[in-house]
């Protein structure tokens, strides 16, 4: 037997059925029932805070702080619920914690809020109490829960720091002179740290001073210099340990080490040019009565005066103007010169002798050549030129011949070795079946050790020709022995002259009925390279 429930009301009736039965034919049962109406269901809100139970036992710990640091927490409030949660700031807050409240009065169900616990940290000490939000949560309103905070009191701690040197380390004050000015370091202690620093006057070192200023204490952020010289009043190598003793907790000694060395000054000659005991070196070569002679320059590279005591000149050859004193890093010049009054070579040591401790006497070997005016067999020399080359020397002549004057002008020349030997008399320059006179002459040193030389040929039309011709060191022609360096003919070619060049040498020369110079490029064997060219 079922009751429809589709409609509130009460109902009631009898359920008969008839039988067989002689006593009950018909059965009945009475049935009654009541379909009530669906009561409305009553909404709640609910508040929840993130992370933390409305009553635990322990607080929220919002941490550690030192003091004038900065501590908070922020927290989530969300309604949970089905209705509105209502819910106002708080009135206070434990001692020791600040609010800063961004919740709105009303959360409509599942929106949030949120505020936040600032720690007050200008006191040390552990900050404790209990924090309550009102709100019309049915069980939770209102919302309380515990607070915790620590801030510490900060530790006064001073902290030396050294400018200048590193613990353990050498700082170098290099070589100086006795006598001279201190070499002079500084060096600067800060206190780092945020208690006062205490030091100590480190004591001195041998050879060294220091220039203590520092104070016995030093503030927090302040900082305070101090010297160290190394004293040059005595030669002489000097190192030590400067300690610096403090209150700092992990650096309460601080140790750097000085060295330094002061030497005597010492005087040191050098002869420009010249290496003491060491090679020959050659003053030149000239002929009788000439001036044969080489000027030096001495100078003193050391720390001391550097005193001339004596000079021993060899035989043939004389010095003027060797200063008896030089000053450190002074100079002065001194010439050699030989005697030329008679032919030959000369050579012997010249010997300075000084104080200088390791150089006590300087000796330079001396050379020089002195000839014997040219002559010639052939007639007499109106002009001569000595042209020296790596390889030899060449005097080359020009000569007058004996007999008419027609063709009475020619050139010749004499060569001897770099020592001076002869080995070439009177060897004849240029063609000298060419009618005319050879004038003008002039002669250059190649790069190679031979020799170029020029002259001007002088017709008996008047017409003028640039001739030169290439000699090695020997005397001996190299190429054709007499060649013609100008092109176009001319009857005012003169002035030749000859500039050695890295592959040969360049003749020049002027025309002067035209008023223009020009030049022509030879090769070490006097093979043209160009043409005429106008410079």
């Amino acid at each position: 037997i079922g009751m429809r429930t589709s409609t509130a009301a009460s109902y009631s009736n009898n359920l008969t059925f008839n039988t067989n039965d002689g006593n009950e034919a018909t059965v009945a049962i009475a049935l009654r029932g009541t379909v009530r109406s669906e009561p409305t269901p009553t909404l709640y809100p609910e508040i929840d805070i993130a992370g933390v139970v409305h009553g635990q036992s322990t607080p929220i710990d919002l941490g550690v702080s030192p003091l004038n640091g900065q501590l908070s927490r922020t927290f989530t409030v969300r309604n949970t619920g089905a209705a509105a949660l209502t819910i106002s700031r708080p009135t206070s807050v434990p001692n020791g914690f600040e609010l800063d409240w961004n919740v709105p009065s009303s959360l409509s169900p599942n929106t949030n809020g949120t505020f936040t616990i600032r720690v007050n940290t200008n006191s040390a000490g552990i900050k404790t109490g209990n924090f309550s939000i009102p709100n019309n949560d049915r069980d939770e309103g209102p919302f309380v829960f515990g607070l915790k905070a620590t801030v510490q009191a900060t530790a006064t701690r001073p902290e030396i720091e050294l400018v200048g040197a590193s613990h353990g380390q050498t700082v170098p004050f290099g070589s100086v002179l006795k006598g001279s000015t201190p070499v002079t370091r500084s060096f600067t202690i800060r206190n780092t740290g945020n208690g006062p620093l205490t030091v100590a006057r480190p004591s001195n070192v041998n050879g060294f001073t220091i220039g203590w200023s520092v104070p016995n204490t030093i503030q927090p952020g302040a900082s305070h210099s101090f010297t160290v010289s190394l004293n040059t009043a005595t030669a002489g190598s000097f190192s030590g340990n400067i300690v610096i003793n403090s209150n700092d907790a992990d650096e309460g000694r601080i140790q750097f080490g000085v060295a330094g060395t002061v030497v005597n000054p010492t005087p040191e000659i050098d002869i420009v040019g010249v290496t003491d005991g060491v090679g020959t070196t050659d003053i030149g070569s000239g002929y009788v009565g000439a001036t044969v002679a080489r000027t030096f320059t001495i100078r003193n590279l050391g720390t001391a005066p550097l005193t001339v005591q004596s000079v021993s000149t060899p035989s043939g050859f004389n010095v003027t103007g060797m200063p008896s004193q030089l000053a450190p890093n002074a100079s002065a010049q001194f010439t050699v010169s030989a005697n030329t009054c008679n032919a030959g070579t000369l050579g012997g040591w010249l010997r300075i002798r000084t104080n200088d401790a390791d150089e006590s006497t300087f000796d330079i070997s001396l050379r020089a050549q002195v000839f014997a005016l040219p002559t010639s067999n052939y007639g007499t020399v109106l002009s001569f030129q000595s042209v020296i080359s790596s390889s030899g020397i060449m005097v080359v002549k020009h000569v007058r011949t004996y007999g008419g004057t027609g063709n009475n002008e020619r050139i010749f020349a004499d060569f001897y070795s770099s020592n001076g030997t002869l080995l070439r008399h009177d060897q004849s320059i240029g063609d000298h079946s060419r009618v005319g006179l050879h004038q003008q002459v002039t002669a250059t040193a190649l790069s190679n050790g031979s020799f170029a030389i020029g002259w001007v040929l002088k017709k008996y039309g008047g017409e003028t020709e640039i001739r030169y011709g290439v000699m090695d060191a020997y005397g001996r022609s190299v190429g054709a022995a007499d060649r013609q360096a100008n092109i176009a003919f001319s009857q005012s070619l003169t002035s030749p002259s000859i500039v050695a060049t890295s592959v040969g040498f360049d003749i020049r020369w002027r025309n002067t009925s035209s008023n223009t110079n020009w030049r022509r490029s030879f090769n070490f064997q006097g093979t043209a390279l160009s043409g005429e060219i106008r410079i």
